[in-house]
C-alpha cells in the first residue's frame, strides 16, 4: 500500500526505525513519481528560492501577508500565485496586511 501511495505521488516516504521494511522498494517508487512528476511532484516548489530569515509569503487576492513558521505560511506554500517579499516592512509598505493570527 505505502508503495502504491509513494508511486501515484500521493505520498512523502517517510521511515522511522525500526519500521523501515521495504524501504527502498517505496524510495524507488517514490524517485520514478518524482521522475513524471505525478501528484504532489507536479505541485510548483513547495519553497520559494532564497528563503531569508525575515521573508514573508503574501496572498495577492486577500492582501494578506504571512510570517515564517505560521500555519497560513505553511499552506501558502505550494499556492502558484503567491507574493515574495523579503520582510514585513516591504509587504506593508506594498499595501499587505499581516495575516498571521
Amino acid at each position: 500500500m505505502n508503495a502504491e501511495l509513494a508511486a501515484r505521488g500521493l505520498a512523502r516516504a517517510k521511515f522511522y526505525p525500526p519500521d523501515i521494511f521495504r524501504k527502498t522498494e517505496i524510495k524507488a517508487a517514490e524517485r520514478k513519481a518524482r521522475r513524471a512528476k505525478r501528484g504532489i511532484w507536479k505541485l510548483p516548489p513547495s519553497r520559494p528560492r532564497g528563503k531569508k530569515r525575515g521573508m514573508v509569503l503574501a496572498d495577492p487576492d486577500r492582501k494578506l501577508y504571512y510570517r515564517l513558521k505560521t500555519q497560513p505560511y505553511e499552506n501558502l506554500r505550494c499556492f502558484a500565485g503567491r507574493v515574495t517579499f523579503p520582510s514585513v516592512s516591504k509587504a506593508q509598505k506594498a499595501g499587505y496586511r499581516n495575516g498571521s493570527p
